[in-house]
């Protein structure tokens, strides 16, 4: 799939609308724990204003999922006046493995069904884009979510699983071409909030002809090496497992390496 795309986009020229990367911002795999901490900071603070998650007393959220060796924390950093990096955005897109994705809790049978049929999973967790920034917040998520399908491109995704509040389903269906795949029922990661099941095919996606949005999901290409970057050291899983008080050291060892 990924030869394909590159094929595909060689030789063209960025039209209008598409994404650019924007003035100071950067989007990569995190790889420092300094960086996760921001990004769990983020996603807290976020889920905390809407409710999503109790109060924590280290101000993060952290699952275990995110520290499995198939998932990668995809962070943007907006560089600001002085050239320090501050956290603009956040996701984290979890593999499908022999410990499945974190929303079977919800909807096992609409996953089950999906790799019954073959298809390569994985999940987008963890969404958080930062209130107070200089990029536009539809920006950044415009430039989280093109490095977040290039990448599962890279490791032949076929499907994008993500549960969202319905209130936001439109907007992940008009403008990114997310399809529901489950009925909207209480979310077990957000205390029961609403949520419901979307899926993005990778795939159709590449073959729907709209040409306006594979140009904001693929062009331009970023490079292969961006996207070999390792994901969280076992040493960094474990120091957020304890402060987020997750399973002792060596349950959260089998989870690491599951």
């Amino acid at each position: 799939m990924r030869t394909a795309l590159r094929t595909e986009l060689q030789g063209s020229q960025a039209g209008p609308g598409c994404l650019t990367g924007g003035e100071g911002l950067l989007v990569r795999i995190a790889q420092r724990r300094d960086e996760f901490r921001q990004a769990f900071n983020l996603l807290y603070r976020s889920y905390r204003a809407r409710g999503y998650v109790e109060a924590h007393p280290h101000a993060i959220v952290y699952r275990l999922s995110y520290g499995l060796s198939t998932s990668r924390t995809i962070v943007a950093l907006s560089r600001g006046e002085g050239g320090g990096l501050t956290m603009a955005g956040t996701l984290t897109v979890v593999g499908d493995g022999c410990l499945g994705l974190p929303m079977e809790r919800d909807y096992p049978r609409e996953v089950r069904q999906l790799r019954g049929r073959g298809r390569r999973l994985a999940e987008v967790s963890g969404l958080a884009i930062a209130q107070q920034q200089r990029s536009p917040l539809l920006q950044t998520f415009y430039l989280l979510t093109r490095f977040l399908v290039q990448y599962s491109c890279s490791r032949d995704v076929q499907d994008l699983l993500i549960t969202v509040h319905p209130r936001h389903a439109a907007f992940y269906r008009d403008w990114f071409c997310f399809e529901p795949c489950g009925p909207v029922k209480p979310c077990t990661a957000a205390r029961g909030n609403p949520g419901v099941a979307y899926r993005l095919d990778l795939e159709r996606l590449c073959e729907r002809g709209d040409r306006q949005v594979y140009m904001n999901y693929f062009h331009p290409p970023i490079p292969d090496e961006e996207f070999d970057r390792p994901g969280m050291r076992q040493e960094d899983h474990l120091y957020f497992c304890r402060l987020a008080g997750l399973p002792h050291e060596a349950t959260a060892r089998r989870h690491r390496t599951a």
